[in-house]
């Protein structure tokens, strides 16, 4: 057996033969540095397979919930579960209110799947359930700290702090707006329609381009008098920033690496994508920040408690009701930017492409409008015309329908704060993500079973009373509210679903009135709808655009 000294010794006597003194210390260092070498290289794969296999399999607690049915491991790694791919899971996965799953990088999470889990987590204890910490830190290097990010007593004040900006009253107020503003869109697409014909040889557009530039300016100036004009100059300056900010969609490594480095070392790496948004975000928040400080300057000049003579928008009116600060006004600005534009712009885009599909809805539609709205385009109209929905239960309908069916957001994520959570009877860890299928609870058929029509179909018909005329139906068939989870629920629903819902419904007006639509192309012009690819980033987005062939209808 071999002493220590005597290892040492032996060491030495085979440095000297070498002509090389021996350092100890050297030589120590050495061993330490293989030694961790080797723990990596034994402790690594054991960690992925560990991650990968045994613990879903073996340790989770939660490997007793029923799963869903996945490919393997290896062909959904850089996957995330989106849009309506739950859908089958929650009509072919026997459950009693929660369904596990893998997500991107093999996370373990949760699907919710009855409207009581949803008020356990959105209502009863809505506050101790907070957004994935790691989407929120990613949010706020965009838009801040404003009510999409912020948690708590926090976002309990400032949401109150801005109710009254979006009350039914300061909505009406924005309806010279809203009209204005369609009008506008109106008159550029025409001239962009130019002199040509119907059938093939109609006017190719996309429309999803006219749509995202249409709410840009509307949110511009309903949420805080800034003039974008992307209408009538898409190529402007402030339009651009914009557009680089929240055009981006991330490649599957981008994913990746934004989920797996540390948002506060994230926004320093050399990626161009970060770039833009380093960029962008500096220069829109710049140009909000002018705009605040003129506002200010407005309010101040009519004594602060009177109605401003010229603004009527959001921010304006959260700045007469409330004490914000100016960083915390481009917070909410930007959140109303992100929230409100690229939301209502999907929507509508969605409105267009079922329309476009159905020749003999949309003319019905056509006739209600023209029949209960009087053309933009005559001199005695007037452009703080409201949107009653008795007198246009088909526009309101379609509008109700096109919700459900396209939600902007797919999904809603929440983690507990508490480590004995329970939600539909089963502990939840702490940490673990819980999330509520969206787009596939709008089409859950046993959610909507209060209808004949197929939930899983756009049929704005669920949503009128047809043994009452064309009287509105105000649940569509849905068997509880809580299943019509487009603008959330509880203490977080959408503070801005009135906004959304008015824009939306004038704009549409609008456009069905002048125009006749039929689909070119879904996801690229001339591609025939199975190619459709509807992907989420911030909000929904239809890759490619959505073309349409696009005729005047005379007459109004």
């Amino acid at each position: 057996m071999m002493f220590p000294y005597e290892t040492v010794a032996l060491s030495a006597a085979i440095a000297g033969a070498y002509n090389s003194p021996f350092d100890a210390e050297t030589w120590l260092s050495d061993c330490t540095k293989t030694f961790i070498h080797v723990l990596i290289f034994i402790c690594l794969p054991f960690a992925i397979l560990n991650r990968l296999y045994f613990y879903p399999l073996l340790i989770s607690p939660l490997r007793d919930i029923p799963s869903a049915p996945q490919a393997p491991v290896h062909k959904r790694l850089l996957k995330e579960v989106r849009g309506l791919e739950p859908l089958q899971w929650l009509t072919n996965v026997p459950n009693r209110g929660l369904i596990r799953y893998f997500g991107l990088l093999n996370v373990e999470c949760l699907f919710v799947t009855t409207p009581a889990a949803f008020k356990e987590i959105l209502d009863t204890k809505n506050y101790r359930w907070i957004k994935p910490p790691k989407s929120s830190s990613l949010f706020k290097l965009i838009i801040g700290d404003g009510l999409i990010t912020l948690e708590g007593p926090h976002h309990k004040e400032q949401r109150k702090l801005l109710q009254s900006s979006f009350g039914f009253r300061q909505i009406q107020d924005l309806y010279p707006t809203f009209w204005g503003k369609a009008i506008e869109l109106l008159d550029c697409m025409t001239r962009g329609i130019g002199s040509r014909g119907s059938g093939d040889d109609a006017a190719v557009l996309d429309i999803q381009d006219w749509m995202g530039r249409a709410a840009l300016d509307m949110i511009g100036l309903a949420g805080f008098g800034f003039k974008f004009d992307s209408v009538s100059n898409p190529e402007g300056e402030l339009v651009r920033q914009y557009r680089r900010l929240f055009g981006i969609k991330p490649a599957p490594v981008a994913q990746v690496l934004a989920h797996v480095i540390p948002t506060s070392l994230l926004r320093f790496l050399p990626i161009q994508a970060l770039e833009d948004v380093r960029v962008s975000t500096g220069a829109i928040k710049a140009y909000l920040s002018k705009a605040i400080q003129e506002m200010r300057v407005t309010l101040a000049k009519t004594g602060g408690g009177q109605k401003p003579v010229v603004d009527r928008d959001v921010l304006s009116v959260a700045m007469r009701d409330a004490a914000l600060s100016e960083q915390q006004l481009i917070d909410h600005a930007m959140t109303f930017l992100g929230a409100g534009q690229d939301t209502t712009a999907f929507a509508l885009t969605c409105a267009v492409m079922e329309l476009s599909q159905n020749p003999e809805l949309q003319e019905r539609l056509r006739q209600e409008i023209r029949a209960n709205l009087p053309s933009p385009a005559s001199p005695g109209f007037c452009a703080d015309y409201p949107i009653d929905p008795a007198r246009l239960p088909w526009l309101t309908a379609t509008v109700n329908e096109t919700l459900r069916c396209y939600p902007s957001v797919d999904a809603i994520g929440r983690v507990s704060l508490d480590a004995d959570a329970f939600v539909a009877g089963h502990r939840i860890p702490k940490g673990s993500i819980v999330n509520i299928p969206v787009g596939a609870v709008n089409r859950y058929g046993e959610f909507w079973s209060g209808s004949s029509f197929d939930p899983a179909k756009w049929c704005p018909e669920r949503w009128l009373d047809h043994d009452d005329g064309a009287k509105l139906n105000p649940t569509g068939g849905a068997v509880d509210p809580w299943v019509m989870m487009t603008f959330s629920r509880g203490a977080r629903q959408c503070i801005g679903e009135r906004f959304a819902r008015a824009e939306m419904a004038v704009v549409l007006a609008a456009l069905v009135g002048r125009f006749r639509f039929e689909l070119r192309g879904a996801s690229g012009k001339g591609k025939p709808m199975e190619d459709l690819d509807i992907f989420y980033g911030f909000t929904g987005c239809i890759a490619g655009g959505l073309w349409t062939g696009v005729e005047v209808v005379p007459g109004w």
